[in-house]
């Protein structure tokens, strides 16, 4: 029922349930950051859910570090496929990458090496374009 005083409790149990099936392996297994992020997804969607509704519920002080804790595996996520993609030396894919991962998550993501990494990602990219650009001219030269 929609007065039930016990209705914020089972919000935050439904939100830490989903908290609970981010991946987390043993240590011969991959990262977790490596690992399919979708239940990572679904907590945060709850987590926020869950603190947007019951804010200062008695349970938002453990939901706030929930939500931090998978915000910032998303990130890392972000960050594991950035450098997977700099390694194949696609700097327009990197820049997307981090430029996606500092919009999607501001608040962990914004920071100096991020963006520093950004802007020299997008750079490479434009000198990449352009040496395209001039290795085609010389082609139909």
């Amino acid at each position: 029922h929609a007065s039930d005083p016990n209705i914020p409790y089972a919000r935050f149990r439904i939100a830490a349930c989903y908290f609970g099936r981010i991946p987390g392996g043993l240590f011969f297994e991959p990262p977790d950051h490596e690992r399919d992020q979708t239940a990572t997804l679904s907590a945060v969607r709850e987590l926020k859910g869950f603190l947007s509704s019951f804010p200062t519920s008695r349970f938002a002080g453990e939901a706030r570090e929930m939500l931090t804790k998978a915000t910032n595996m998303l990130l890392e996520h972000q960050i594991y496929v950035a450098d997977y993609y700099e390694s194949r030396d696609k700097p327009r894919a990197v820049a997307w990458r981090l430029e996606h991962a500092i919009n999607t998550y501001p608040g962990v993501a914004k920071t100096p090496d991020l963006v520093w990494r950004m802007a020299l990602a997008y750079d490479a990219a434009e000198v990449a374009a352009v040496h395209l650009v001039v290795a085609a001219l010389k082609v139909r030269a």
